[in-house]
């Protein structure tokens, strides 16, 4: 597989849309997300020859034009551990660390996702 090439990528997901709430076609058919500990790490890994072959790869095999990247940051909530509304007010008092004894959401701070 192409990612296998990707150099400090922590979590991979692929996914398949299958439909749309409206019932439309959905305006993408695959998406791929690529995790990393940090901005840096996904730039050195874009700037790696496996990265820069990954992306050509995606553009290569992109079937409805070319392909969408997205860098964005990701706050994972975990349901039995800690409500959103609990989160929230913990940031705003203590910090999202002590909130109310619970562990804090999970935080994968950068993820590059492909859409095609």
């Amino acid at each position: 597989m192409i990612f296998e090439k990707l150099v400090g990528k922590t979590r991979f997901v692929a996914t398949k849309v299958v439909g749309t709430s409206n019932g439309t076609r959905p305006p993408f058919y695959r998406i791929a997300e690529v995790h990393f500990p940090s901005l840096q790490a996904l730039r050195a890994c874009a700037q790696s020859d496996g990265g820069r072959e990954t992306l050509a790869h995606a553009v290569k095999i992109s079937s409805g034009g070319t392909p969408l990247f997205l860098v964005a940051e990701e706050t994972t909530f975990v349901f039995g551990t800690v409500s959103l509304w609990d989160w929230l007010k913990g940031i705003a008092s203590s910090g999202y660390a002590r909130v109310c004894g619970a562990r804090a959401p999970k935080r994968n701070r950068n993820c590059a996702a492909f859409h095609s």
